[in-house]
């Protein structure tokens, strides 16, 4: 039987664990700074004390093929035309990180919004363990033939520890595809009208394929 976990209103859970993790590290300083992850900021417009790294780059693909493990990704109010495959165990938080997506969420110009319309596949593709998408608006995401499989706003692999938290999921063919995988969290996300396309896995909020 495939079994979902979500965990919701957990006040205990801290949802920013791993980006914040990452950060503190870095502004210890010490003899651990040199160590510490890099913290990208998109675009490279962005003022914000935590980018450790200048110029940053104007869009989240390219951000997040110069990032590696341990990173943070830090993207600023927008829209941003793209699918992103993410191999790494990084931490992507949108302009709304941490601010659950079901409370408030009503002005697009404070959202970082990607829309993989015209991509012909997912706006998140995640093919890595420990992932966290945090605070952004998914949208746009479907194949209409493309040989894309699998087209949704978040496309999980069969990856444990990836964590989908505070984002508005809509207007794709499936807000989260997760297959196979497990020990994910999926919380505080809203879902609305994901049945564009007409694919054959259309019309979910959440996709389960081999989820244990």
């Amino acid at each position: 039987m495939r079994r979902l976990r979500i965990r919701l209103n957990d006040q205990k859970r801290f949802v920013c664990s791993a980006a914040m993790a990452a950060v503190f590290v870095l502004l210890a300083g010490g003899a651990n700074g040199l160590a510490a992850p890099t913290v990208w900021c998109v675009p490279s417009l962005s003022v914000n004390p935590s980018c450790t790294m200048a110029p940053t780059p104007h869009t989240i693909s390219k951000a997040v093929s110069l990032a590696s493990s341990g990173d943070t990704i830090i993207v600023g109010p927008g829209t941003y035309n793209e699918s992103v495959t993410i191999n790494a165990a990084i931490t992507l938080l949108g302009a709304q990180a941490g601010n659950d997506a079901r409370v408030n969420r009503h002005d697009p110009a404070k959202e970082s919004t990607v829309d993989a319309t015209g991509k012909g596949s997912s706006a998140f593709y995640v093919h890595e363990e420990s992932v966290v998408i945090d605070g952004f608006t998914v949208e746009g995401a479907h194949s209409y033939g493309s040989p894309t499989p699998y087209p949704a706003g978040i496309y999980v692999g069969s990856y444990k520890y990836v964590q989908v938290l505070n984002n508005i999921l809509q207007n794709s063919s499936t807000g989260v595809y997760q297959y196979g995988g497990g020990q994910d969290v999926i919380e505080h996300n809203l879902f609305r009208n994901n049945n564009e396309g007409g694919e054959v896995d259309s019309g979910y909020g959440i996709f389960l394929n081999g989820v244990p």
